[in-house]
């Protein structure tokens, strides 16, 4: 087991005070996972589990330890509406956060990327309008946050207007 970073038993208990604070089952249920994820990064884990849903497709996928990831994962669970852009899938998410080292305009069918313009997660899985040839392009640089499951064409079920939750997987 690797060791806990500085300050991160303090931060720890700063959210613990806040959910109290807020009461309710469901804030503590909420601080539960969100420990749970953030303890796992912290002891050395190299990845986090989540789920990307709407009524019809629940897609799966993995986060990497980055500073937006974690961001990403305090805001979760978190519910949106889908825009599609060519063969990408977009939507909002209430994160703030700056490019990071490796952020990129070009990647892998499948990403899991976060474009700090419009602090949005992105899910290419094809061209969009600015690829050249095949690629997936986005329209700018964006945070690589991991790779969904399975097969990337699976994201062209998201649905321009859809309603979709990311979660947090309990596994």
């Amino acid at each position: 087991m690797g060791a806990v970073r500085p300050g991160f038993r303090e931060h720890l208990g700063e959210e613990l005070a806040r959910a109290h604070g807020a009461g309710g089952i469901h804030c503590v249920v909420r601080f539960i996972d969100l420990t749970k994820a953030l303890v796992s990064l912290a002891m050395g884990s190299i990845t986090v589990r989540i789920q990307i849903a709407t009524k019809s497709i629940a897609i799966t996928g993995e986060l990497c330890d980055t500073p937006t990831a974690r961001k990403v994962i305090e805001a979760l669970p978190h519910t949106s509406r889908v825009s599609v852009w060519g063969e990408e899938a977009y939507f909002s998410l209430p994160v703030r956060a700056t490019l990071e080292k490796g952020a990129n305009d070009v990647v892998e069918p499948g990403t899991i990327c976060f474009w700090v313009q419009g602090n949005s997660l992105a899910l290419p899985y094809g061209p969009t309008p600015v690829s050249v040839g095949k690629e997936c392009r986005l329209v700018t640089a964006v945070n690589i946050l991991g790779r969904i499951d399975g097969d990337p064409r699976q994201l062209a079920l998201l649905g321009q207007g859809d309603e979709v939750t990311v979660s947090l997987l309990d596994e």
